[in-house]
């Protein structure tokens, strides 16, 4: 499970988005995210996504839908920035998910990258 390194980038995203959620709750300065239960699920997604390693399909569709939660942060957010509304924390929210879907796409290209290669494997059999 670990050896593979979607499951370290799992892992880091994981963190991030943990505490990014304690901190949006802790600060709680105009906070979508914890008004917002939505957001509460995501890194729930994303640990859940670290134990699914048999079942790659499935992984790669959680991972998806993460990377699409953490869109709607950011385009929620972003526009706090592009109107003018920027707390402490829009800034820091904004950032911290710009990386976890870095973070989340990158383990996505490597599921991806490993369910080609065991149907290629498949097909030679």
């Amino acid at each position: 499970m670990i050896q593979r390194i979607q499951s370290l980038y799992f892992v880091f995203a994981f963190f991030l988005l943990s505490g990014l959620l304690y901190y949006s709750i802790l600060w709680n300065e105009a906070s979508w995210i914890s008004k917002n239960h939505l957001f509460y699920l995501n890194p729930t997604l994303v640990l859940l996504s670290v134990f699914l390693f048999k079942k790659r399909i499935l992984q790669a569709r959680l991972c998806l839908l993460s990377i699409v939660i953490q869109l709607v942060l950011v385009g929620y957010y972003g526009v706090q920035l592009f109107v003018g509304v920027a707390y402490l924390l829009t800034y820091f929210v904004f950032g911290v998910s710009l990386v976890s879907i870095l973070l989340l796409f990158l383990a996505r290209r490597a599921i991806l990258k490993d369910e080609a290669l065991v149907r290629s494997v498949d097909r030679i059999r």
